[in-house]
Order: structure tokens, then sequence, then C-alpha cells
């Protein structure tokens, strides 16, 4: 599968735990489905994110909000993530 872009978690999002970011490159460059908490981050479900956050994550739920915004901002929202799964 041809990549469109590089995913880079540089300075303040090395934070991102590796195993989330693994997960995040999974989503953005093969279309893969992450589990319930990046889910919900991604499809703008605040709600459901902050629950489903583990203790690791929770505390750096506005560096994935910041970093999404950023980097794939055209992958955020409900609509966006269903089309960009169903690929």
């Amino acid at each position: 599968m041809q990549v469109f872009f590089e995913l880079k978690f540089e300075g303040e999002f090395q934070k991102i735990p590796q195993r989330m970011q693994e997960s995040i490159a999974r989503y953005c460059q093969h279309n893969i489905k992450p589990g319930t908490f990046l889910s919900a981050l991604i499809q703008n479900d605040l709600e459901t994110a902050v629950l489903q956050a583990d203790e690791e994550n929770y505390p750096l739920l506005k560096l994935y909000i910041m970093w999404f915004k950023l980097h794939t901002a055209n992958l955020l929202g409900k609509e966006n993530f269903q089309k960009h799964i169903h690929k």
C-alpha cells in the first residue's frame, strides 16, 4: 500500500506511547480501525474517549487531540472515520 504522508511524533508528541503511535499509524496509513479509545477520539466522541482512556493515556488526551488536528485533521470526525476504515 502506498503511504501518502509520514507520521511524526516529535517534541511533546513523543509522550504518546509507542504502542499508540503504532495504532495511529495503522489507522492513518492502512485504514485499520483502532481500539475503542482511539476510535472515539478520532470520531470526536470525547465522552467515550475519556471513559475508555487508561491511566497512561488519560493525562495525554489534549496531546492526542493536538496531534490529530496538526497532522491528520482530514481523518477526524465520525463521517471521515467511517469512510477511511471502509476504503
